[in-house]
């Protein structure tokens, strides 16, 4: 793969993260457990969409870590301690990887289909 494509490719999947995680930076305030429910719900998504990255992108460690930490700075803005977002991406990740890992080859590669159509549409 040319390094013109592996950023192309990362543009892409990019994207597909600003799509899931576009939440955790947008979310609109609410008040009281509401507020806690969906950064929760956001971090849990974070972890669950790292789980199907890993299988459909080319993505590296550095690029999930940074990624992940982006994502914990922004639920520590948003009054989320450290070990509640690691638990609840924590939750999310085995959740999807659980997905994944009972799905069929076909199923598995279509879910990757879609996951690249979404990095690719505008």
């Amino acid at each position: 793969m040319t390094k013109a494509t592996m950023h192309i490719q990362s543009f892409r999947t990019s994207r597909i993260w600003l799509s899931a995680l576009l939440l955790a930076g947008g979310v609109a305030p609410a008040t009281g457990w509401a507020q806690a429910e969906t950064y929760e719900a956001v971090a849990r998504l974070g972890g669950q969409a790292q789980a199907l990255a890993e299988l459909c992108t080319s993505m590296t460690k550095a690029e999930f870590d940074a990624r992940k930490k982006e994502q914990a700075e922004r639920m520590a803005k948003r009054g989320m301690s450290a070990s509640r977002f690691e638990a609840l991406f924590s939750e999310g990740y085995a959740a999807s990887k659980a997905k994944i890992g009972a799905a069929s080859p076909q199923q598995r590669d279509d879910a990757c289909k879609q996951v690249r159509s979404a990095g690719t549409k505008r």
